[in-house]
């Protein structure tokens, strides 16, 4: 795997730290904080609470055996935001919850620094198009070190994370809310609508604002050339494929 100068990604021993002990206490606890239905195993919240200290032991022992295997999601009907219709969603079995919040976290470890130290989209004529591309090297690279279908809901929540991190830069570039309300009607906004909101440039919780959210929605990253970990996990092209197009 290699990174954006040619050299190799020096985190090549990413699954030692999924499953840390440590890190998958961490995990656990979130999983526990999200709380959420039983997957396909019945097995609940509560249940993994009462035994713990002996499930997170074996999914570690799993883990570093290299025999750890994804249980499939239980489908459920859930409705649709803002419709009376229903779409599918997959309920993961706790287990499987715990791992990929554990892999999250690493995965977001590895991602922070680059971010934080401003490495996308803000040295001085560096444009967010060039940013993702430099951030599309390592992406790439993840999915060819994972290339396993069973990390598809990780490199969803990834993907999403990425984004927010991705939109609350992109508000700080443009610094000022009457930017972002110019963009709210270039996006589709009626100007008397873009008006009356006043968007915080620089909080991280205006990432979640549905304004926001709509601006810069998928279709706004895909136009900027950004790859989405989780369109790979879909597909079944050798990635070589993908990667050459």
């Amino acid at each position: 795997m290699q990174d954006s100068h040619g050299g190799k990604v020096k985190h090549a021993k990413v699954l030692e730290r999924v499953y840390d002990p440590r890190r998958l206490r961490a995990a656990w606890r979130q999983v526990k904080y999200n709380a959420g239905a039983a997957g396909i195993d019945q097995m609940t919240v509560e249940a993994f609470e009462r035994r713990k200290d002996e499930l997170l032991a074996l999914i570690h022992e799993k883990l570093k055996a290299g025999i750890y295997r994804f249980k499939p999601a239980r489908r459920v009907m859930i409705p649709k935001e803002g419709s009376a219709k229903k779409r599918k969603s997959g309920i993961p079995v706790v287990m499987d919850r715990v791992v990929s919040q554990s892999t999250n976290l690493v995965f977001q470890e590895i991602f922070e620094p680059d971010f934080s130290r401003s490495n996308y989209g803000f040295r001085r004529g560096h444009s967010q198009r060039q940013a993702i591309e430099e951030l599309n090297v390592y992406l790439r690279g993840w999915v060819s070190y994972f290339r396993i279908q069973e990390f598809r809901i990780i490199f969803r929540d990834l993907d999403g994370w990425i984004r927010s991190r991705l939109r609350s830069m992109q508000l700080k570039k443009w610094k000022n809310p009457r930017k972002f309300q110019r963009m709210m009607i270039r996006a589709g906004f009626k100007p008397h609508q873009a008006h009356r909101v006043w968007v915080k440039m620089n909080k991280w919780q205006s990432v979640e604002r549905k304004e926001v959210r709509f601006v810069m929605d998928l279709k706004w990253f895909r136009k900027q050339g950004l790859i989405f970990l989780h369109d790979f996990t879909q597909r079944q092209q050798p990635l070589e494929l993908i990667f050459s197009r």
